[in-house]
């Protein structure tokens, strides 16, 4: 049995579009695997709507090339691209039904009424709305509406479905939900999603792989663990979650020990120690720094100081923790020895020496 990835469907390379003087996307180039969920995450107005719009057809790129399943698209017209987008809005007919909705595309193609009737059926069912195919989409939900909007993309079986913010609008918990739904469905047709979310955490749970834009530019693609636990550059640390981003510089080879602030000395596992440099830039995830009342039994990486501020974040308690000259942010569960935490009170704060990240890119001297 192979174990070698799906071939590549999608192909960008050095694709640009500009708005005056606004260039929305820069040099962008990357492949997408056939068959994996792709999320694109990034600040607003960092081109990830952009870059779907170009690959839709509805934006011709100012430079570079689309290639879709081995040939170039950059200037086929949309509605001859084997793609499907799922907007914000839904955009579905008010007037048609919602089997009609979903069988709009195959109409328009000219499809046999007999497999207009299978296809729209199968669509249906994939997203669990058979009951509701002669209601109106005004008489569904926010999230059976985004089902139906799904079924429509999926029922013409692009080799691509493009999905602009497609959660956006629902509340928390159908949001959640419908991650779900989203993943499992994916799975089941086997078609390749561009996700674009501003949601770090959507697109951390349902990734296969995560690719951070910013000003134009993919900084990072990767697994999403990856992205998130070994960020490239202080952008994509900050970006992600929560970080404490200390510069530190280098003090002893041989036992690959670092000083932060000219008293904090830590000790860092080989592959985060500085090479050839003065001065370093370092992530530590506040998750990752452990807290406790009485001295833990570890040899490395275990400093007294002082909790300073406290915040209740429901399931995380959020600490900030004063060592000497140094203050770092760490987040506790908030069950058991840290839901009893005051502030003012001493502490001691253990960082393993793997968890303290080296980030390459920062352009530390």
């Amino acid at each position: 049995m192979s174990t070698s990835n799906p071939p590549d469907i999608l192909t960008v390379s050095g694709l640009t579009k500009k708005f005056g003087d606004v260039v929305a996307v820069r040099n962008a180039s990357e492949s997408f695997r056939k068959g994996e969920f792709i999320c694109i995450l990034g600040p607003s107005g960092c081109g990830k709507s952009t870059f779907l719009r170009l690959i839709a057809g509805f934006e011709k790129p100012d430079a570079g090339e689309i290639i879709l399943e081995g040939k170039s698209v950059k200037d086929v017209e949309p509605e001859r691209r084997n793609v499907n987008t799922v907007f914000q809005n839904y955009a579905l007919f008010p007037h048609l039904t919602v089997f009609n909705n979903v069988a709009f595309g195959l109409k328009m193609k000219k499809t046999p009424e007999d497999e207009i009737r299978r296809r729209a059926g199968e669509a249906l069912e994939l997203v669990s709305l058979t009951k509701e195919a002669y209601r109106y989409p005004r008489q569904l939900s926010g999230g059976q509406q985004q089902r139906v909007a799904l079924a429509r993309a999926i029922v013409n079986r692009p080799a691509i479905l493009l999905l602009d913010e497609p959660l956006a609008a629902l509340d928390k918990n159908l949001r959640l939900a419908m991650q779900d739904e989203l993943r499992k469905i994916q799975r089941e047709v086997g078609i390749t999603f561009l996700h674009v979310t501003h949601d770090q955490t959507e697109a951390l749970v349902m990734s296969d792989r995560l690719a951070v834009m910013n000003e134009g530019v993919f900084e990072q693609v990767g697994p999403p663990q990856e992205v998130y636990n070994r960020p490239v550059n202080c952008f994509i640390a900050e970006f992600l979650g929560f970080s404490n981003i200390v510069e530190a510089r280098p003090l002893d080879r041989a036992s690959l020990r670092i000083v932060l602030n000219h008293s904090l000395i830590l000790q860092v596992a080989q592959k985060n120690f500085p090479r050839n440099r003065e001065k370093a830039t370092y992530l530590v995830r506040p998750e990752k720094i452990a807290l406790h009342r009485h001295r833990p039994q570890h040899e490395t990486n275990v400093f007294e100081g002082v909790l300073t501020r406290l915040r209740y974040a429901g399931p995380e308690l959020e600490c900030d923790v004063q060592i000497g000259e140094t203050k770092l942010l760490a987040q506790a569960i908030g069950r058991g020895e840290p839901e009893s935490l005051l502030a003012g009170e001493r502490v001691y704060v253990h960082i393993d020496p793997a968890d303290i990240v080296y980030l390459p890119g920062d352009g530390s001297s």
